[in-house]
């Protein structure tokens, strides 16, 4: 029999059925679950909808804490009820968390969990704890909000529900930062998304962290060797960051924040990233390459982050033909180059397409030939085909494949020489 749920503060979250919460206290029964709440950002912007003239947008994704297994609730979930209703359960045994798309609201459920850190910047170590306890362990008072099910009551031990009021962002103890440093790039985030600012004490941990850096690990040092919050964990917030809505406002307050230190120092002096980043999402660059290919060492922190292979050659190659142009502009070789010229030594160079554009987005000496590469040139096939000229008397091999180009270059000339400074056409 389905038990009644507490209307309470349920008016919050509109997005979440009846059924839902219905279901998920059967499930949480037969997994012998003693608490459960919805926690989170939904819980934030439901309380923000409900109370106050922001109106976030609803969200698809809810976080479910539960003071028991969460992996067996969610196995619960994903037996009990209709195949129509849900989707792959996926499970993390090591922090027993689990996922489950269930009419279409992705629920992350997690077992309460205190946390710690043997060492700033780990992944922590995890052990059981009351609801109440868990929420000690996020990143801002207003994301430690729980609404407990089914009494629908809030549970606010950091007056988060205040922090809403005032607009504010704040760490929830004097070693957030030094414990996790990606909490910089979620406060950016946050902050943009919501138009929330951070209290001056959590600006003064930010600041004094950095300058005391109280990681073992620095730049320079062997990638391999960072501490997860400054190599894996820091590419998943950056990635998150850089592909929300209000990315340029996020990437703004990163740098006055001096957050971007933790990817690398000579970021948060570069005038043009906003403009270099825009231009890179416009061609179908990833974001984060685009960020890792204006530091100091892209290579060693695209291995630091642990980038793709694919992107790491994507840098690798751009940072081959920014020294290649180094070497012809010295040589005085490309200032009159044709575009059939600028072609014929991209291509030559077997370079992928999304490093000529990566490096056209840094805004190099002759930029503009790459860019005009990467959208134009690269597309143009001869006037003839291949079958054409074999009917015309040519015969397959080398010879032929030289003609097509000759012939292809030819016509790039004729169509875009007027892009090239001094022409006439």
């Amino acid at each position: 029999m389905k038990m009644p749920v507490n209307p309470g503060y349920w008016e919050a979250l509109p997005e979440i059925p009846k059924a839902l919460i219905e279901d998920l206290m059967d499930a949480a029964r037969n997994a012998k679950i003693k608490r459960m709440a919805f926690v989170g950002g939904a819980v934030r912007d439901g309380l923000l909808r409900r109370s106050s003239n922001y109106l976030p947008t609803g969200t698809n994704d809810i976080d479910l804490v539960v003071e028991g297994s969460a992996t067996k609730i969610a196995e619960e979930l994903n037996k009990n009820i209709d195949k129509n209703r849900t989707s792959e359960l996926i499970t993390n045994n090591i922090y027993d968390s689990a996922k489950i798309t269930l009419d279409g609201l992705i629920i992350d459920i997690s077992s309460s969990r205190k946390e710690i850190y043997k060492f700033p910047g780990a992944n922590p170590t995890v052990s059981d704890c009351p609801i109440e306890r868990d929420l000690l362990r996020r990143d801002f008072s207003v994301n430690a909000i729980a609404i407990e099910i089914p009494k629908g009551e809030i549970i606010d031990v950091l007056n988060g529900v205040n922090s809403l009021h005032s607009k504010k962002l704040s760490f929830l103890h004097q070693k957030s930062v030094e414990e996790d440093p990606t909490r910089v790039i979620r406060a950016a985030r946050y902050a943009a998304k919501l138009g929330f600012s951070l209290t001056n004490e959590s600006i003064k941990q930010i600041e004094s962290t950095i300058s005391n850096w109280p990681w073992d690990w620095k730049q320079g040092d062997n990638p391999d060797k960072a501490p997860p919050a400054l190599s894996s964990r820091l590419r998943m917030e950056l990635e998150l960051t850089l592909s929300i809505k209000s990315w340029a406002e996020s990437l703004t307050l990163l740098k006055e924040l001096g957050g971007l230190q933790f990817l690398d120092k000579r970021l948060n002096k570069e005038p043009n990233l906003h403009q270099q980043v825009r231009m890179g999402k416009r061609m179908g660059l990833s974001s984060i390459t685009t960020l890792v290919a204006n530091t100091s060492e892209p290579l060693a922190i695209a291995i630091r982050l642990g980038l793709p292979i694919h992107q790491q050659q994507v840098i690798k190659d751009s940072i081959k033909l920014k020294s290649l142009i180094r070497g012809w502009e010295t040589n005085g070789k490309c200032s009159s180059w044709l575009p059939s010229q600028w072609s014929q030594v991209i291509e030559s160079e077997n370079l992928k397409p999304e490093s000529i554009a990566l490096t056209a987005c840094m805004k190099i000496n002759n930029w503009k030939p790459l860019i005009r590469w990467w959208a134009s040139w690269r597309h143009v096939k001869p006037e003839i085909s291949a079958k054409e000229l074999i009917d015309n008397g040519w015969r397959q091999g080398p010879e032929l494949g030289n003609e097509l180009k000759r012939l292809r270059y030819k016509r790039i000339d004729n169509l875009f020489c007027y892009q090239m400074p001094g022409s006439q056409k």
